[in-house]
């Protein structure tokens, strides 16, 4: 650009980053970016920071009207999978007898038929119905495929389901999308480390075994 500028952020960490004598290859490739302009990083803090966080507002707007827009269709889809689901019916029951025990305490049943907890969707036992759900909130072009906590977080605010916590892990953990992605931040494994030098030939014997190779015709 030609021209020094200072560069403000909340961010505290960003204040060292030039300053740090190991670097990881992420931050290898950031230094190598803003190597080519003049400019210096002044920390601001969360309070005293005034100006309002325009793009995240935009992206925060952008994902509750797609909810919005994405919830009746499956509100729906609720209702024509209700038969089965053994939690749905139990509860069904026992609000409309009047006889809730205290384990189903914060269930209610909407007008049109749908369980909710605590005032959230309660999702079907139905692995599509799931499915569902968890793409909108990891896959979805506004979401930018968040994290585990960050996509558990989102989805306790509007559902609800036994099991969220484990069937959350193991979809992120499947995202292909993810796993392409994103790095692990892990610390390097080190120097290798060299074998003994035996003394005596047959003193140790050692065997490596291949499996899962495919069948083959020959």
């Amino acid at each position: 650009m030609g021209r020094r500028f200072e560069l403000r952020t909340d961010h505290c960490g960003l204040k060292y980053l030039f300053d740090q004598p190991t670097l990881n290859a992420r931050k290898a490739r950031w230094l190598e970016f803003l190597c080519e302009f003049d400019l210096e990083i002044k920390h601001i803090k969360g309070k005293e920071n005034k100006v309002a966080y325009a793009l995240s507002n935009k992206v925060q707007e952008m994902h509750v009207a797609s909810l919005s827009i994405f919830q009746p269709d499956l509100r729906q889809q609720i209702v024509n999978h209700t038969v089965g689901d053994e939690l749905n019916e139990q509860v069904k029951d026992k609000l409309q007898n009047q006889r809730l025990e205290k384990r189903y305490e914060g269930y209610k049943l909407e007008e049109d038929g749908i369980l909710t907890y605590k005032g959230r969707i309660y999702i079907l036992d139905v692995a599509y119905l799931r499915r569902v759900v968890m793409d909108e909130i990891h896959q979805a072009p506004y979401s930018g495929n968040p994290g585990y906590h960050k996509t558990i977080t989102t989805a306790r605010k509007q559902y609800f389901f036994l099991g969220m916590k484990r069937d959350m892990a193991e979809y992120i953990s499947r995202c292909m999308k993810c796993q392409q992605v994103k790095v692990e931040h892990q610390h390097p494994a080190g120097l290798l480390q060299a074998l003994l030098v035996l003394e005596w030939k047959w003193e140790i014997i050692s065997m490596d075994f291949i499996t899962g190779l495919p069948m083959t015709w020959r």
